[in-house]
C-alpha cells in the first residue's frame, strides 16, 4: 500500500488520524558499526574486492561532532502500519537488494 498515491481517500485526514510524526524507515536495529561490518560482510560475499578487513567499534565520545545525538534514535514505526498499513522490509532486507546493485556495478 502507498502512503501518497493519488487515489488514497481524504491523506490530509489519515496524516492527522497519525496523531504526530510517521516515521519510515526498514524494520530491526542495529549499530553503525554493525551496518559498515554488514556493508563489507555483503560486498566480500558478492566477490567485490576490499582492502578494508573490519570495521571497529568506538564510542560516541570518540567521534566528536558539534550536534548532540541521542543515545537512542530508533524509530517508532507503529503509526506507519497502524494508520497507514506499511510494514517495511528489514535493515538486512533493503541492504541485500542494494548490495547486490553495488556489487553488480563494481564487479
Amino acid at each position: 500500500m502507498s502512503i501518497l498515491r493519488a487515489e488514497a481517500p481524504d491523506i490530509v485526514g489519515r496524516f492527522a488520524k497519525s496523531g504526530g510524526i510517521v516515521n519510515i524507515a526498514c524494520t530491526g536495529q542495529t549499530s553503525w558499526q554493525g551496518f559498515a561490518s554488514a556493508i563489507v560482510a555483503g560486498l566480500k560475499a558478492r566477490g567485490v574486492k576490499l582492502e578494508v578487513e573490519t570495521i571497529t567499534p568506538i564510542e560516541a565520545s570518540q567521534f566528536p561532532t558539534k550536534a548532540k545525538r541521542p543515545g537512542n534514535s530508533r524509530f517508532d514505526l507503529a503509526r506507519l502500519e497502524n494508520v497507514f498499513g506499511v510494514v517495511t522490509p528489514s535493515w538486512n532486507e533493503a541492504l541485500a537488494v542494494e548490495l547486490d546493485e553495488l556489487a553488480s556495478e563494481l564487479r
